[in-house]
């Protein structure tokens, strides 16, 4: 991704990273850039608009082989836990916005 995030992106993922993890509720935190889709193939471009807060176990290979949203892929994620990152992206940008 070459452009950086303007004022209201950055303050978005600065408000995201006070959010607990989506899927576990620790709030130790990482922004996950959401990229793909839960319900089809294809990528979406990175945006920094579309962040959510996953803990390192649920974002990272490395921590999370198994659990891991960068392990699994984003419609394996979500048929796991039952959780569409894009959609909660989304939410999360509207209430941004709306603050």
């Amino acid at each position: 991704m070459a452009r950086r995030a303007n004022t209201a992106e950055s303050r978005h993922m600065g408000r995201v990273k006070q959010i607990p993890c989506l899927v576990c509720g620790s709030w130790f935190v990482d922004v996950h850039h959401v990229v793909g889709y839960a319900d089809r193939a294809g990528r979406a471009p990175k945006r920094h608009d579309r962040v959510v807060p996953l803990c390192k176990m649920h974002h990272d290979v490395q921590f999370g082989p198994h659990t891991a949203v960068h392990a699994l892929g984003h419609q394996r994620f979500a048929e796991i836990y039952n959780i569409d990152l894009m959609a909660e992206a989304e939410r999360l940008w509207s209430e941004s916005e709306a603050a």
